[in-house]
């Protein structure tokens, strides 16, 4: 009676084994996919420069149109615009002294960075006149007072 039982608690036992082990797999590739369906964001990565003699443009402002996403560059005129979803977007670029210009129907994708490089062209405008003028009353450190 006794072999009996072991020899069903050893048929039993691989089953069991192979029931918990698909439960376990079934159960990390769910975890997985979830996982994975977050992390569908993408980035947007690029450089500023003057047009003329490609140096880079520190602190220019990029602008995702329609969002209230946005960076500025670094010192070295790079920038990175990260946690987009895939999709279609237009980005306006602008800096003092430069017009401003727009990448429109950037394609982004979640498979590797999108790269948009700015090549600015500086904005020549004609400044009306500068005039400085002296006041007529002053006040000197002998006298505190006004007289």
């Amino acid at each position: 009676m006794f072999n009996f039982y072991v020899h069903l608690l050893n048929k039993t036992k691989p089953t069991a084994m192979m029931d918990a082990l698909r439960s376990i797999s079934t159960l990390l590739l769910l975890l997985l996919t979830i996982q994975f369906s977050y992390a569908q964001t993408s980035t947007i990565k690029g450089r500023v420069y003057n047009d003329i003699n490609n140096e880079p443009l520190a602190f220019a402002t990029i602008i995702v149109d329609s969002t209230s996403k946005g960076t500025v560059t670094d010192i070295d005129g790079n920038y990175l615009l990260e946690n987009l979803k895939p999709g279609n977007y237009n980005l306006t670029c602008s800096y003092f002294g430069f017009k401003s210009k727009s990448a429109l129907e950037i394609r982004v994708t979640s498979t590797r960075p999108t790269q948009v490089d700015f090549a600015m062209v500086e904005d020549t405008k004609v400044m009306g006149e500068v005039v400085v003028k002296a006041s007529p009353f002053s006040k000197t450190e002998e006298s505190p007072v006004s007289l």
